[in-house]
């Protein structure tokens, strides 16, 4: 089995535990890894568009994630459940160029049509999913959130 059967075997086994979108919701995902490690004080200010988009990119096929779990230790899953007027708002191919806060998120994508880019308050409100693996696996629990 490969790293990446094996990717998309405990995926699968994590998708499967979660509940139901509900009607006229959508759920996102995010790959990152199990402990991130803050960008120092002086890669920071040289990549200070870098610091502003970090942790808030999303995307509706959690298995085009295998791609950058590749590049993990530990990747951990996270999901966030919004109302379809939310994720539309939020896609990359209907932002601008330039976002308002000068992050370029659109110049950075692999895919406009499938990645989204979610305001900060939005994005640190992502919840992680419990890997089958795990002790103890539960269903995970992603609330809808209102527009």
């Amino acid at each position: 089995m490969t790293l990446h059967d094996l990717w998309q075997a405990r995926l699968e086994a994590a998708l499967a535990m979660l509940d139901p979108v509900p009607v006229h919701h959508g759920r996102l995902y995010r790959i990152q890894p199990a402990n991130p490690v803050p960008l120092p004080a002086w890669k920071t200010d040289l990549m200070a568009e870098h610091a502003l988009a970090q942790g808030r990119w999303f995307t509706h096929e959690p298995a085009s994630l295998a791609f950058y779990a590749a590049d993990m230790d530990h990747p951990v899953l996270h999901a966030i459940v919004l109302p379809q007027v939310l994720i539309r708002r939020f896609q990359l191919s209907a932002l601008p160029d330039v976002l308002t806060d000068g992050t370029r998120p659109r110049a950075f994508s692999r895919d406009l049509a499938t990645e989204y880019f979610l305001p900060r308050a939005y994005a640190e409100q992502a919840l992680p999913i419990p890997w089958l693996a795990e002790p103890a696996p539960r269903r995970a629990r992603h609330r809808p959130m209102s527009p």
